[in-house]
C-alpha cells in the first residue's frame, strides 16, 4: 500500500466531501487486486496470519509485563510507593511516544518499526531479571528500563496498525474483518494475559516470568520479520525534517472533518469513560455488594462484552454503515449503565455492563477501519498515534477529576453524569455535519514489495 510520489502535507487527505475516498498522489499505484478484486489465485493469507499472531503475542506480553513488573517490584522492594512510581514510568513514555513517535514510524517504515519495537521491549524486559541476578538492580536503573521498554510500545502498535491495509489486500479480506479479528484477539489477550501472568508467577516466580515475557516479544518480532512483506514507503513519508513530518501528521488528522470529529469524541469519551474502571465501579461494587469479587465479576463482564462486540464487527462490519454504527456504539455503550443507578442485583449489573461493552466493542475496530480508509498511506502511523495520544492524555485527567467529584457528591451523581455525556456523543455523531462524510470506501490494493529486514513470506 505504501507507494506513491510526493504529496504536500497541507493537501487533501484523500477524502472527498461526500465521504468517499479519492486517490491522491500517495495512494497505492500497484496493479495487484485488493480485497475486492476478482483475480483468481492471488490470495496470500500467510502475512495476515503472521501479523495477527504477532499482535496477539505482543498484547499478551504487554499484559504479562503490566502484572509481572509491579509484582517483581513488590517482591524485591516491598514498597507500594515504588510500585506506583514504576507504573508512572511506564505510562508517561507511552503517552509521549504515541504523539511524537508516529512520524518516525512513517519515516523508517512500518515493518521495520514493528520489529524494532518488539526487540526493544524484549531486551528491556530481559534486562530486569538479568541485572537483578548479576550486577544488581538499583531502583533508578529499574525506572530507566521500564521507561525505555514503554517508549516504543505505542510506535510499535501504530506500525502494526499501519501494516494492516496492505496485508488485508494481499489476503483479499475486508478491512472490517481484519480489524475486527485483530481487536477480538487483543481483547482475548487482555483477558488471558493477567491470568497467565498470575499463574506463572505463582508457579515459577516473577523473575522467571519476565524471561518468558522477553521471549514472547522475540517471537513476535521474528514473525513480522520473516513473514510480513516490506512495502515501499511513499516519498512523502521521508521528506522534510522530523518536525515537519510531525506537523504534517497533525494537519492530516485535523484537516479531515470526520477524523477531527472522531478525535475530539475520543478525548471526551475517554475522559468520562476512564473513571468507570478506575474510580466508579470499584467504589460502586464496595458500597453495593461489599466484596472485591463483585468488582472482578463486573470487570469480567465488560471484557466479555467488548470481545463479543469486536467479534460481531469482524463478522458483519463490512455490511454496516459507518456513521450510524459509530453512533450506536457510543450511545448504547453508555445507556445500559443507567441500570446501575437502581442498585440492582449483581447478575443484573453485570448484564448491563456486558451489554454496554458489547455495543462499545465495535468502536475501536471501526475507528481503525475509518482511519485506514481516509488517511493517506504516508501518514497512517503518525495520525493514528496522535489519536491514541490524545485519548491517553484525557483518560488520567478524567480519573483525577472524577475522584475529586465523587468525594464531594458521591458515586451515583457522577455515574449519571458519565452516562449522560457518553450517550450524547452518539447523538452528536448523528446530528453534527462534521460526521456526514463517514462513508465507506473501496479498500486499497496491496503495495509493491521492496527489500527490507527479514524475508517476506511466499
Amino acid at each position: 500500500m505504501d507507494t506513491g510520489t510526493t504529496r504536500s502535507p497541507t493537501a487533501s487527505t484523500g477524502a472527498a466531501d461526500d465521504g468517499t475516498a479519492t486517490p491522491g498522489p500517495t495512494d497505492d499505484v500497484s496493479t495487484t487486486p485488493g480485497p475486492t478484486g476478482d483475480a483468481p489465485g492471488s490470495r496470500d493469507r500467510l502475512p495476515l496470519a503472521a501479523l495477527v499472531t504477532a499482535n496477539v503475542i505482543s498484547a499478551i506480553g504487554n499484559s504479562v509485563s503490566a502484572l509481572a513488573i509491579p509484582w517483581f517490584v513488590l517482591q524485591t522492594t516491598g514498597s507500594a510507593a515504588r510500585m506506583g512510581i514504576v507504573a508512572a514510568a511506564g505510562m508517561i513514555p507511552f503517552i509521549l511516544s504515541s504523539v511524537f513517535g508516529g512520524a518516525l514510524v512513517d519515516r523508517i517504515g512500518h515493518k521495520r518499526a514493528s520489529v524494532i519495537a518488539d526487540v526493544s521491549s524484549g531486551l528491556t524486559v530481559a534486562a530486569i531479571p538479568l541485572c537483578h541476578a548479576t550486577v544488581g538492580l538499583p531502583f533508578w536503573l529499574l525506572l530507566v528500563l521500564v521507561f525505555a521498554g514503554s517508549l516504543l510500545d505505542a510506535p510499535g502498535s501504530a506500525a502494526q496498525v499501519a501494516l494492516v491495509p496492505d496485508i488485508a489486500g494481499r489476503a483479499r479480506v475486508s478491512l472490517e474483518r481484519v480489524n475486527g479479528l485483530t481487536q477480538s484477539m487483543v481483547n482475548v489477550s487482555r483477558l488471558a494475559g493477567p491470568l497467565i501472568a498470575g499463574t506463572l508467577i505463582a508457579a515459577v516466580g516473577a523473575s522467571a516470568v519476565l524471561w518468558i515475557d522477553a521471549a514472547s516479544f522475540a517471537i513476535s518480532a521474528a514473525l513480522v520479520g520473516r513473514f510480513v512483506p516490506s512495502i515501499a514507503r511513499p516519498a512523502a513519508a521521508g521528506e522534510g525534517s522530523y518536525r515537519e513530518n510531525l506537523v504534517a501528521g497533525w494537519r492530516v488528522l485535523w484537516s479531515d472533518r470526520p477524523l477531527r470529529g472522531i478525535a475530539l469524541t475520543a478525548v471526551v469519551t475517554n475522559a468520562v469513560g476512564a473513571p468507570l474502571g478506575g474510580v466508579i465501579l470499584p467504589l460502586y461494587a464496595a458500597a453495593t455488594y461489599g466484596t472485591a469479587r463483585s468488582f472482578g465479576v463486573m470487570v469480567a463482564g465488560i471484557g466479555a462484552g467488548a470481545l463479543l462486540g469486536a467479534v460481531a464487527f469482524g463478522a458483519i462490519g463490512d455490511r454496516l454503515p459507518h456513521r450510524p454504527t459509530l453512533a450506536v456504539g457510543f450511545s448504547i455503550g453508555f445507556v445500559p449503565l443507567t441500570v446501575l443507578l437502581l442498585e440492582p442485583s449483581l447478575p443484573v449489573a453485570v448484564m448491563a455492563l456486558f451489554t454496554g461493552a458489547a455495543a462499545g466493542g465495535v468502536i475501536n475496530p471501526l475507528v481503525v477501519t475509518i482511519f485506514h480508509r481516509r488517511v493517506p498511506p504516508a501518514f497512517q502511523a503518525r495520525a493514528f498515534g496522535t489519536l491514541v495520544g490524545l485519548a491517553m492524555v484525557a483518560a488520567p485527567l478524567g480519573v483525577l477529576v472524577a475522584g475529586s467529584l465523587v468525594e464531594a457528591v458521591g458515586v451515583n451523581p457522577i455515574l449519571a453524569m458519565i452516562v449522560g455525556i457518553g450517550s450524547l456523543t452518539g447523538l452528536l455523531i448523528l446530528a453534527h455535519p462534521a460526521f456526514a462524510g463517514l462513508g465507506s470506501a473501496t479498500p486499497p490494493a496491496p503495495a509493491t514489495p521492496e527489500p527490507g529486514i527479514g524475508v517476506s513470506g511466499p
